[in-house]
């Protein structure tokens, strides 16, 4: 999935922790294929693992996959099953279809041994296609940037 926004310190010192230096860093527009793209709005560490797309930083981590539609489902019929496997512990629920997409999406905050995260989750739909990202960050404020990042997600076929 997908990550960004703000930025950790150390408690000793005062500057943000770094990216990783063994890692590719994007920042701003990326394509992911070439119908999606999304736009990150501060430098991220970029890898893929298990086969999902994981952007990163110090304090926030986005899994981006992406889903063909291989059953030839209609945006309604994919968004209808993604709309029932939503936890029940949901809240700030987002589901709207605007210029030929649907997008959904929602908060939980999750337990992680005895830390809070807080995860945005997310999906774009478009007719071939959709991309699912979920977005687990350690601080409250981050949430702005988790909308962000998945509110920036594009589709653009020219055929």
């Amino acid at each position: 999935m997908i990550v960004m926004a703000g930025s950790q310190t150390h408690a000793f010192e005062s500057k943000p922790m770094p990216l990783h230096p063994d890692y590719p860093v994007i920042e701003g527009y990326h394509q992911l294929t070439p119908t999606w793209a999304l736009d990150v709005d501060q430098p991220v560490n970029r890898r893929i693992e298990d086969g999902s797309m994981v952007l990163w930083r110090p304090g926030f981590t986005a899994w981006l996959n992406i889903w063909r539609n291989e059953g030839r489902e209609t945006i309604d019929q994919r968004a209808k099953g993604i709309e029932s496997e939503v936890s029940p512990h949901a809240h700030d629920i987002i589901s709207e279809t605007s210029d030929g997409l649907f997008r959904h999406a929602y908060r939980l905050e999750e337990e992680s041994g005895s830390n809070q995260v807080y995860a945005y989750y997310g999906h774009v739909v478009a007719p071939d296609s959709h991309v699912q990202i979920a977005i687990y960050f350690d601080a409250a404020s981050e949430l702005a940037a988790a909308k962000a990042l998945v509110a920036s997600i594009t589709y653009d076929d020219d055929d």
